[in-house]
């Protein structure tokens, strides 16, 4: 059983009762909208930092690459010093050995 109120009227005190609802329900949607824009601002936020971040590993990968070229450029130069020096030898060698030829034929026609 329903208490009386003799002063408010049934149909008025659900009306009030229904107001009550459609306030309630209006502060949480909108507390809800708040949440999800405070969450959309730090997925931005996130989002920023993460493309500097990115944008900070490509400039170190393009650094290691032009530091891998230049290593593998030096490389390159002295496995040709290193050719040119052993057929600097390898000559120098022969002419050593044709000189001493020559000087033991001096020696022998002397």
């Amino acid at each position: 059983m329903t208490p009386h109120y003799p002063s408010i009227k049934r149909g008025v005190f659900f009306s009030i009762q229904k107001n009550m609802t459609d306030i309630l329900n209006i502060i949480l949607i909108t507390i809800l909208v708040i949440i999800i824009l405070f969450l959309l601002r730090k997925i931005k936020l996130i989002k920023s930092r993460h493309q500097k971040k990115l944008a900070e590993l490509y400039k170190d990968l393009s650094k290691l690459a032009e530091q891998k070229e230049s290593f593998f450029e030096k490389l390159s130069l002295n496995s040709e010093l290193e050719d040119a020096m052993t057929h600097a030898r390898k000559r120098l060698n022969e002419e050593i050995f044709d000189l001493q030829m020559e000087v033991f034929r001096n020696i022998k026609q002397d």
